[in-house]
């Protein structure tokens, strides 16, 4: 961390629909095993909590109090982990349901994201997120809540990270567009993806593409085995992706591990930033701060000795000719002239 390194993990646990103590018990194991790594912001699916896949049974007060009991739970068997998770969970204000995401740390909530974009078959059962700011008072905490909130860590100034859910990230503007130009290096983005043919190439193309437009590294991670089926098939399909890159990615039903982690360049991302003063500043963002310990981050990610030379022949070979296609092309140009 001390060089600009942050470990950042995505997770997709197996699911029991709507047995909040089986998914949290699952959560927590993921939770331990991403401490010892050393990872500073885990990131679990939409609904996690949950499963994404109960239907009307979000709608029932029962399932409603018990997924807040685990994340009570939750905030309490791990206030000793610096690790900042990001939980998934129907959370019912003023009467209406919204699909939220709770950000927390060291048995605090730090605040709680709801998502504003909502699919038809959700409206059956959530609302969608307005602008408006607030604080709420749950689990004994008084928590902000809405999305413009803007994490930032008071011992490394990079560390800045939003969070979007599911549907928001294919909205004409997502709500990380805001948060990226507040000055959000990363952002976290639990999801639900069903798996249809070409659902994960799109899903990827628009998380890499998104990165790269905002100059951000971007971590979804997606519901997968466990969910019903009734609907719908979930793949688990995650990555992580870095200005454009993909650094990590869990293929649509891969059987190796339930979780996985790389590392993010945040001084590079904001060398980067700095070279494109396009991006605006937003004051309607609140901040809020977090703690964090300096700390050597182990590297596990390929760090490339020779950045401008792809390592791949072919790909090597393909940009040579169009620098010399260029210079070519340019001196043609002078010579007419």
């Amino acid at each position: 961390m001390k060089n600009g390194f942050v470990k950042i993990g995505t997770a997709s646990p197996k699911v029991a629909v709507a047995d909040c103590e089986s998914n949290l018990s699952k959560i927590l194991e993921i939770h331990r095993e991403a401490t010892k790594e050393g990872v500073h912001l885990l990131v679990f699916p939409e609904l996690c909590l949950t499963g994404c896949t109960c239907g009307d049974l979000f709608l029932a007060g029962v399932l409603q109090s018990a997924a807040l009991r685990s994340l009570s739970e939750f905030l309490s068997e791990t206030k000793e982990s610096s690790t900042i998770s990001i939980l998934g969970f129907p959370l019912v204000v003023n009467d209406k349901l919204y699909n939220s995401a709770a950000i927390c740390q060291k048995g605090q909530i730090l605040g709680i994201v709801p998502a504003t974009a909502i699919t038809k078959d959700e409206e059956r059962h959530f609302a969608r997120a307005s602008e408006q700011s607030a604080t709420l008072s749950i689990c004994g905490q008084s928590v902000p809540f809405g999305t413009d909130l803007l994490f930032a860590s008071d011992r490394l100034p990079l560390f800045r990270f939003g969070v979007e859910i599911g549907e928001d990230l294919y909205a004409p503007v997502p709500v990380s567009t805001a948060l990226c130009s507040a000055g959000a290096l990363m952002i976290a983005h639990p999801t639900a993806v069903a798996q249809v043919v070409g659902a994960d190439d799109f899903h990827r193309l628009m998380v890499t593409s998104h990165s790269a437009r905002m100059i951000a590294a971007y971590a979804s991670a997606g519901c997968g085995e466990g969910e019903s089926t009734t609907d719908l098939v979930y793949s688990g399909h995650s990555l992580i992706a870095e200005n454009g890159q993909v650094l990590k990615e869990k293929e649509p039903f891969a059987s190796e591990g339930d979780w996985q982690y790389t590392e993010i360049d945040l001084e590079r991302l904001s060398a980067q930033r700095r070279r494109q003063p396009s991006h605006k500043t937003e004051n309607h963002i609140r901040v809020i701060p977090f703690h964090t310990e300096l700390e050597e981050t182990k590297l596990t990610r390929p760090i490339d000795p020779h950045p401008f030379i792809p390592s791949n022949k072919k790909e090597c070979e393909k940009r040579c000719d169009a620098i010399l296609t260029v210079q070519a092309k340019g001196l043609a140009q002078r010579l007419t002239r």
